[in-house]
């Protein structure tokens, strides 16, 4: 039996409008029925970069008990806008950290880098500058991509890492994996069909997220999916609840969840890497590479335990300044430690970013005066 090109047509055609069809309708549907649309999604395609914001653009943000609508800079990033030149006698800080440093939820004067800036001159006599350059989300690998495309050309004298030992490592290891454009090997080509490709996928699933309810469903659900299959990966002592006695574990497993744990794994043997190459190319521009490590609420009093000694002699061993946080929460009583973080969903409250600006201002005055600058 034959069959006519105009039939093949015909039926194509009929398909295809009954799939927009029930697109439409189920989009209807949801915006009938009360489907709160997610948060505007705000982000600018980069060829190397993993993320980095739309210039002054602005929508509310909500985590957990917090609201509120931040206003993106000139440059990217969630904080005011700065000259790149910075006024004479005026010291610089800039901060590279991923969403705790960021905090889109608050207010710039109530995160700990506004507290910084409000209260260092005090300390040291003269005007300080700290710049935020934090993205959700990002790890070592990619703030030192930000520093390398972004951050060094408004010469910061000091460049602080607060360096998250929930999932930087983590986060490390996977780009490699992942195969992104790496820094250790200074890949910042961005003329490539490939790279092109990715920014106008990438911005038309924004445009997607922002105008259709059931993408963002979608989305939602395909997240939620995933997340599932990523926790069934997790070793089976990650799986269970926090605990207080140690777990019987010997070696380091495949997965990328517990490199963290296992001082010669894949994810920090990368991550060592990273920071003595980002500690090399923010000393060959004139500044200092700063480290401030804090844990999860879990990580607290858990086991395993962090190698938090070794990390702490390797950075002595590159003269890399650092504070390490873990301890301030194991001295709080529990109501006090889970006061610092957002219930279900793990990032500082107020009082959580508060207490971490106050708890490391010493230390950054300390270095501040003693260098002379």
């Amino acid at each position: 039996m034959k069959v006519s090109i105009a039939n093949i047509w015909k039926n194509a055609l009929l398909v295809a409008s009954s799939i927009v069809f029930f697109l439409v309708l189920a989009e209807l549907a949801l915006r009938w029925g009360g489907f709160e649309s997610r948060p505007t999604r705000f982000g600018c395609p980069h060829p190397v970069l993993r993320a980095i914001y739309c210039p002054k653009a602005s929508a509310t943000f909500t985590r957990g008990p917090y609201e509120y609508t931040p206003l993106i800079n000139a440059e990217g990033f969630y904080d005011h806008d700065y000259p790149r030149v910075k006024t004479p006698g005026t010291e610089r800080i800039a901060v590279l950290g991923d969403s705790f440093a960021e905090s889109l939820y608050l207010p710039l004067a109530e995160r700990f880098d506004g507290i910084w800036e409000a209260r260092l001159p005090a300390y040291v006599h003269h005007p300080v500058e700290v710049i935020n350059f934090s993205v959700g989300g990002n790890g070592t690998w990619d703030q030192w991509q930000i520093y390398h495309l972004i951050t060094q050309q408004y010469r910061p004298d000091w460049v602080v890492l607060p360096f998250f030992l929930g999932n930087d490592v983590k986060d490390n290891i996977e780009r490699l994996l992942e195969g992104n454009p790496n820094p250790l090997r200074n890949e910042y080509d961005t003329d490539s069909f490939k790279k092109r490709f990715k920014m106008v996928k990438s911005g038309f699933n924004d445009w997607l997220w922002n105008h259709f309810l059931l993408y963002q469903l979608l989305r939602e659900e395909s997240t939620r999916i995933r997340g599932y299959f990523h926790w069934s990966r997790r070793p089976d002592f990650m799986k269970t609840p926090v605990a207080t006695t140690p777990h019987t574990i010997v070696t380091d497993t495949r997965s990328t969840y517990d490199d963290v744990f296992f001082w010669d794994s894949a994810g920090w043997s990368l991550t060592r890497e990273l920071l003595r190459g980002f500690q090399e190319e923010v000393t060959r521009q004139g500044g200092q590479l700063v480290v401030i490590d804090f844990p999860s609420l879990e990580q607290v009093g858990a086991q395993p335990a962090l190698p938090l000694e070794e990390f702490h002699h390797f950075l002595d061993s590159l003269h890399i300044p650092h504070q390490g946080l873990y301890d301030l929460y194991a001295a709080m009583e529990a109501s006090d430690r889970t006061a610092q973080f957002i219930p279900e969903d793990g990032h500082w409250t107020r009082r959580g970013h508060r207490d971490v600006a106050l708890a490391t201002l010493p230390f950054l005055a300390d270095l501040l005066r003693a260098s002379g600058r």
